[in-house]
């Protein structure tokens, strides 16, 4: 098993984000009058840009939830996003073993953007693209010509956390790597799950191993 090029998922792959993606819907809901937000619900947004979170407690408005979260989003994530301790490790490993490794979110591009410059990461990338919108995101064709270019590479390894991020592996061509804690079963597909990061650098060691 071979790969031409690793496409990172960012939020719960690289960055642990969770602490502030929960704190931020929760703010949102209250100022809606809504019930606090559920773990699944929780999972839902994080996996999903449009997912059915935002479908069932949004439905008149979408976007203008999804902005207004976004805002909420970036007060947390001044203090409460953080790398996984293996991210730094896992990175410099494939950059090693001379493979490109594109970024994929759909997270808004200034924010990828500020993130990765905060924790000094974007050297490690050829690419780091983020969602153009609702369309034009994971898991859209037309979002994988962004990443991808003209001419795709025939061996892409997709590693995310999110039912989009293994959706998009599907529109790609592409090997899914499933990053989730837990057994609980999810009605997308993939190739293989692991429980985390650290299991993610077992899996890329074997793989690119000399």
């Amino acid at each position: 098993m071979k790969f031409d090029v690793v496409v990172w998922d960012w939020d719960n792959t690289l960055l642990d984000s969770r602490r502030a993606a929960e704190l931020a819907l929760g703010d949102l809901a209250v100022e809606n009058g809504l019930p606090l937000p559920t773990e699944s619900d929780i999972v839902n947004v994080i996996g999903s840009r449009r997912g059915e979170y935002w479908l069932k407690n949004y439905p008149d408005d979408v976007l203008k939830a999804l902005h207004r979260y976004l805002d909420l989003y970036q007060g947390y994530a001044k203090t409460g996003v953080s790398l996984f301790p293996e991210t730094e490790a896992v990175l410099s490993f494939i950059r090693q073993c001379g493979i490109p490794q594109l970024l994929a979110s759909n997270k808004d591009q200034y924010i990828i953007d500020e993130e990765i410059t905060r924790f000094r990461l974007k050297n490690y990338f050829e690419k780091i693209v983020g969602g153009q919108g609702v369309e034009v995101a994971k898991p859209s064709k037309a979002f994988a010509d962004l990443v991808l270019g003209k001419e795709w590479p025939k061996r892409i390894l997709m590693i995310g956390d999110g039912e989009s991020d293994m959706n998009f592996a599907g529109t790609m061509g592409a090997y899914g790597l499933f990053v989730r804690p837990g057994n609980e079963g999810v009605s997308f597909p993939y190739d293989k799950r692991v429980q985390n990061l650290g299991e993610v650098f077992t899996f890329l060691k074997e793989v690119f191993k000399k």
